[in-house]
């Protein structure tokens, strides 16, 4: 756990954490990144293989190029394109490579440019870069050398068949581009749905809406401050005794209220695409008299619900075919979905709470283990804890791993 760069650890982890919350994050790909030094030889980036929504500051790699080493497993792809950008787009302090959903939609277009149609899209006008070459993953320097030569001046590189990257000379700023390029995006790619031709405004007026942007580009300060004022508030409270979490084990086979289907569908769609267990059929698993929910709420048991963990039978469970669970059809295994919670209250031990109480409800049901997914370096801490985990299944490269506990 380092405390170095404390700051801007957190910034970053930050935006990793929001991009997971707007499903912008691709299973446990996609990188971004934050220098810490002058030249940009030295900077922090997310490790491989880990999910955004629950990543934590002291999670991001420290990479130095100089010396060609990282604290952890760095993505190669990652340390090949953000090297490069870092030190030679003079503008990029920090770089989110990401797989956006309408921005990556327009990037498998011929014609992948951002149209001023709205006030929005006129913020990037003649601020894109278009890369149309697109040939494999970047696994050599040869590839990351071309795609800065695309960039050159420009903030945003639309990245044919591929995704987006944008470089900004802070975390803030580089995170409000994210935000209102997939807005911008999101605009258009409905709009070529219609079939109606494009409005498209005169070149005089999005050149100076695109200037209005940037004379006001310090709202995107206040942006990013907000975001990081709920986090930090809920860490405040809570590193303080003011934020309560009440566990709610919920009855089954009770019909739940439109209101209550309507919290737990919100938090759910907060989870990462990968993660949605059963997604066609989530809201009516909620009234199966065989699922197991427990709530977790604020203050008392009538508060605001801010998480879930839910399970079930692991009959009741389509999982990946190459999982062989011997216990399957023993009706002996319970399935723990992956919990779910708000974001800005991850890491303050509220999906510890929700998983205890789970464990405890259904061992009272009387199933003899649980079986649930997990990232390796968890399973393996809890082999070695009094629950005895042992693997199931590894997914290798994934490390997103099937395991099983005795309850």
């Amino acid at each position: 756990m380092s405390n170095e760069y404390a700051d801007e650890r957190a910034d970053l982890a930050a935006v990793l954490r929001w991009a997971a919350r707007e499903g912008m994050q691709e299973a446990a790909g996609n990188h971004c990144s934050l220098s810490v030094s002058e030249n940009g030889d030295q900077f922090l980036i997310n490790p491989d293989g880990k999910y955004f929504s629950n990543l934590k500051g002291s999670d991001l790699i420290l990479v130095n190029l100089d010396e060609h080493t990282s604290t952890k497993r760095a993505n190669l792809s990652a340390w090949l394109l953000h090297g490069q950008i870092l030190q030679r787009v003079e503008s990029a302090k920090c770089v989110l490579h990401l797989h956006p959903k309408y921005a990556t939609v327009l990037a498998t277009l011929l014609d992948s440019t951002i149209y001023p149609v709205d006030q929005v899209s006129m913020r990037f006008y003649n601020r894109v870069a278009t890369d149309s070459e697109y040939s494999g993953m970047i696994v050599d320097q040869t590839e990351a050398d071309r795609l800065c030569d695309v960039l050159r001046d420009k903030n945003i590189l639309m990245m044919g068949n591929h995704g987006v990257t944008v470089v900004a000379p802070s975390v803030a700023l580089a995170f409000d581009e994210l935000y209102h390029l997939e807005r911008a995006c999101e605009t258009l790619v409905t709009a070529y749905t219609t079939g109606k031709e494009l409005k498209i405004v005169s070149s005089d007026v999005a050149k100076r809406t695109a200037q209005d942007w940037q004379d006001f580009i310090y709202s995107a300060e206040l942006h990013f401050a907000e975001l990081r004022k709920k986090e930090l508030q809920n860490a405040n409270d809570f590193a303080n005794q003011r934020l309560k979490f009440v566990p709610i084990m919920e009855f089954q086979g009770i019909k739940k209220t439109a209101e209550f289907v309507d919290t737990i569908h919100s938090i759910y769609k907060e989870l990462p695409k990968p993660l949605r267990f059963d997604e066609t059929d989530f809201i009516d698993s909620l009234n199966d008299s065989k699922t197991i929910l427990t709530t977790l709420r604020l203050d008392n048991v009538n508060g605001d619900i801010i998480g879930f963990a839910k399970g079930g039978p692991l009959e009741t469970y389509n999982l990946r075919s190459e999982i062989k669970d011997e216990n399957h059809g023993k009706k002996n295994t319970v399935f723990l979905e992956p919990i779910a919670l708000r974001m800005g209250y991850w890491g303050l031990g509220a999906g510890h709470t929700l998983r205890q109480i789970f464990l405890m409800q259904a061992h009272t049901m009387n199933f003899d283990f649980l079986t649930s997914f997990a990232f390796r370096d968890v399973i393996e801490k809890r082999t070695k804890s009094m629950e005895k985990a042992e693997f199931v299944f590894k997914f290798d490269p994934e490390r997103w791993d099937y395991y099983r506990i005795e309850l």
